[in-house]
């Protein structure tokens, strides 16, 4: 049976799967058979595992999306290509706000600028529920939003970058003085914080001249929070700044790869959109239709996208 990519599928029992290799599948329900050389394993709801060798579905069938790496959130595709460091189990009972019990776990982290070593929280993406993924990318889970937790800050300089990027900066830059503030983090709640975190990621990433792709997913993640709190002409803000980013990013993308450049051409298109210019929209749709080697799944969203372009002429 052949799964496509990024649409869920509902596979019944005991049928192999058509999976291309190198993507990676979440198994949404029921369990998935892996036979790999010698060795058999199970993948059970909520595992998230890069496709190879023959794969079939359980005794009782199972529900799966197939998501090629380009697709993955940051902060998921931290988790799965670069192993986290030794993990603490973390017990969050006694605070109301915090995420489910089981779901984060703690790792040492060293600050690349000052030396200062702290504790940051890293979710365990296995044990999440994917629901669904809105236009734009932003995936959904049941249990809890990954990125509320995607940012480590150092608590002496305040130093700040999505974890994935924390420690990756040049010598030369190293040098750059911090003294960025944020509230007290018990003043706030876990969402007022994570906004909080994310400026402090931009103020950051713009003293190191960082890339403008970069700061688009940034502003991209403010617009999401930001309607998360009800703040609409906020959130409008962030996305006419990702989206101006992400032309820029666009317009220099000499430094990305095909995929990387695909996705930012969708972002445009989509972020276009919904800021009611239609033209542009549709212009960045063509542009990825037309590409001969984009994911066919990003490909099928914007023909998706297009259809409702056409609805709203």
């Amino acid at each position: 049976m052949l799964i496509k990519e990024a649409q869920i599928t509902v596979v019944p029992s005991n049928t192999r799967l058509t999976i291309k290799k190198n993507k990676y599948c979440v198994v949404l329900n029921g369990t998935v058979i892996v036979k790999e050389s010698q060795k058999t394993k199970k993948m059970c709801e909520r595992n998230i595992f890069k496709t190879k060798g023959h794969i079939y579905s359980g005794e009782n069938g199972c529900k799966v999306i197939v998501l090629g790496e380009e697709q993955l959130p940051d902060n998921i595709r931290q988790r799965i290509l670069r192993p986290s460091k030794k993990e603490t189990y973390t017990e969050n009972a006694k605070d109301p706000q915090s995420a489910p019990n089981n779901l984060l776990y703690d790792i040492s982290v060293c600050c690349p600028f000052c030396g200062t070593t702290f504790t940051a929280k890293q979710i365990r993406f296995s044990r999440l529920k994917l629901i669904k993924q809105d236009p734009d990318l932003r995936m959904h889970y049941e249990q809890m939003d990954p990125i509320l937790y995607n940012v480590f800050v150092c608590p002496e300089c305040s130093y700040a970058n999505l974890a994935q990027d924390f420690d990756k900066i040049t010598s030369v830059k190293k040098l750059l003085p911090f003294s960025n503030k944020r509230p007290e983090g018990s003043q706030l709640t876990e969402l007022e914080l994570a906004i909080e975190n994310y400026k402090l990621v931009l103020q950051c990433l713009k003293k190191l001249e960082s890339t403008p792709d970069k700061l688009a997913r940034i502003y991209l993640y403010l617009a999401w929070l930001y309607e998360d709190t009800g703040k609409a002409p906020a959130a409008k803000e962030m996305r006419q700044e990702a989206l101006t980013y992400f032309k820029q990013a666009y317009s220099t993308s000499s430094d990305q790869n095909s995929s990387q450049i695909h996705q930012i051409t969708y972002l445009i298109a989509e972020l276009s959109l919904q800021l009611g210019n239609k033209k542009d929209a549709y212009d960045f749709f063509q542009r990825l239709i037309r590409e001969k080697d984009a994911a066919p799944w990003l490909v099928k969203l914007a023909r998706d996208r297009l259809y409702v372009l056409r609805d709203k002429a």
